[in-house]
């Protein structure tokens, strides 16, 4: 399966996915179990998908991850979580 970041510029076909971890717990696992899922196992963040992934590793999608936190008023910051898209950030 092909992957790309947000606007296809860059595309990737790795050896296998994981998709979508729903917590941090279940991403551990996934990192731990090197049986199931050998290294090298890459978080994969659509907005900022490097140009390579290497075909023979293991990625991990970060969509399920879309925690925004609350914005903060004296530093003019915002934690989101890597899943978060743009458009979502925008509309809150």
């Amino acid at each position: 399966m092909t992957i790309s970041n947000w606007n296809g510029s860059n595309r990737c076909t790795p050896a296998a996915i994981v998709m979508r971890p729903r917590d941090p717990d279940e991403l551990i696992a996934i990192v731990r179990d090197t049986a199931a899922y050998p290294s090298p196992v890459r978080a994969v963040v659509r907005a900022a998908l490097a140009q390579r992934v290497d075909r023979d590793g293991r990625t991990a999608s970060s969509d399920a991850f879309r925690k925004i936190g609350e914005p903060d008023p004296v530093t003019n910051t915002v934690t989101v979580g890597a899943g978060v898209r743009m458009i979502d950030l925008k509309t809150r």
